[in-house]
């Protein structure tokens, strides 16, 4: 106790120097806490948006169709979809699944036209996976056969908004052209940017017909009780043996989506890493100093009968108390910042303009706190603290008291 009472008068001796070192600390560590709560936020706001809109928790395919996916083949699809979904009810428990038809095509106004991603969904069922009513941010849902939707984006691409006429035109199954009239009667805000920018939705029977599909569909999409039953509820279905059939977890289907989040989770790291090294630099720094500083008045206490640990022991209880009070700071500050963020929910979509189709969701910044990371960045600013004060405590362990004292 006497030493840790003498490391903290040393502490504050130099009070804008010590503050400073804290300040260094604090901002740094605030700074980890904030780029990891940003990127968790970001990992998870993405998670939801791609299994909320387009993915479900898991979906079922006709054997092959991922290997073509980014054309959206129509032509190989799953023939019975009402009769594998009795099936995932009955002997899977899969009871909220809806089918669904993707199809590429062209949207066109009278004077101009797009391409487009098409949708076709079971009004009656897909309710129980996604819920496109709530997303029509202008007009309202679809109630007739050639009634449309259109990503809101897109209709401001291509000048439409509700009330007006537009022409769908897609490859058929057979391999044909054809075309259908509709009425756009609401358009889809949605936090996923695909489905904005580039997406019409229109019932299911309206596609079939578009796209001679006699009942058949591209996808069945599932909802589960969460993200982690995927895996597991993808397991039951191999094991069930649905032939020609193959199921995908939300998580393989957006795989590119979260490499890129892993992506700038690593250059957050480099960034740290850097901030750590100031830090350091900055405790190392201090120490040197007070140990030039006090050169006498650690000759006075060898004389008085210290030794060289309890030398280095005093050092490192100071280094020990900076890095406690920067580190019990900067957790502070960045907790702070990172629900202070969350609540204001800021859009950076308009800053992200053009990287649309690499990110497709919109960059809302909200933030998602890891407690235990909180707890290793405390405890790592302690431990850089102690770290950088060992070099400066073993040199002041090695004055020579009748040196020392002869120090001016």
């Amino acid at each position: 106790m006497r030493l840790l009472r003498l490391a903290w008068r040393n502490v504050f001796r130099h009070r804008r120097r010590t503050l400073i070192t804290f300040a260094a600390i604090a901002f740094g560590l605030g700074y980890m806490i904030l780029m990891d709560s940003f990127m968790g936020g970001f990992e998870v706001y993405s998670m939801r948006n791609f299994v909320d809109q387009e993915a479900g928790h898991l979906k079922i395919h006709a054997a092959g169709y991922r290997d073509e996916e980014n054309a959206m083949p129509v032509d190989v699809v799953i023939e019975q979809p009402g009769a594998v979904m009795r099936r995932l009810e009955d002997e899977l428990g899969f009871g909220r699944a809806a089918p669904r038809t993707w199809f590429r095509g062209e949207l066109g106004n009278g004077v101009d036209q797009l391409p487009v991603v098409g949708i076709g969904i079971d009004t009656a069922t897909d309710g129980r996976v996604f819920d496109y009513p709530a997303a029509v941010s202008r007009g309202r849902f679809f109630r007739d056969r050639l009634e449309l939707l259109v990503g809101q984006n897109l209709a401001h691409d291509l000048g439409v908004d509700t009330g007006d006429y537009v022409t769908v035109l897609a490859r058929t199954r057979a391999g044909s052209w054809n075309a259908l009239d509709f009425t756009v009667v609401g358009l889809l805000g949605t936090a996923d940017m695909f489905i904005d920018m580039s997406a019409v939705v229109m019932p299911l029977g309206t596609a079939d017909d578009l796209l001679g599909m006699d009942g058949a569909v591209t996808e069945i999409a599932v909802r589960l009780d969460g993200m982690a039953a995927a895996a597991p509820a993808k397991k039951r279905f191999e094991q069930a043996g649905f032939e020609a059939l193959e199921a995908w977890t939300w998580r393989e289907l957006g795989e590119l989506v979260f490499q890129i989040t892993g992506t700038k989770r690593a250059a957050g790291f480099i960034l740290i890493m850097v901030v750590i090294v100031i830090a350091a630099v900055g405790i190392v720094n201090t120490m040197l100093m007070a140990v030039m500083e006090r050169t006498r008045e650690i000759g006075t206490l060898r004389a008085l009968g210290f030794g060289s640990r309890q030398v280095v022991t005093l050092f490192l209880w100071e280094g020990g108390l900076i890095g406690f009070f920067g580190s019990l700071a900067g957790v502070v500050i960045g907790v702070g910042a990172s629900v202070l963020l969350d609540l204001l929910a800021i859009d950076l979509t308009g800053l992200m303009m053009g990287f649309e189709q690499i990110l497709p969701m919109r960059m809302i910044l909200y933030t998602e706190v890891d407690p235990l990371f909180v707890l290793q960045v405390a405890l790592l600013g302690i431990g850089i603290s102690l770290l950088a004060t060992l070099l400066p405590a073993r040199r002041a362990a090695r004055v020579q008291p009748a040196e020392a004292l002869r120090h001016v």
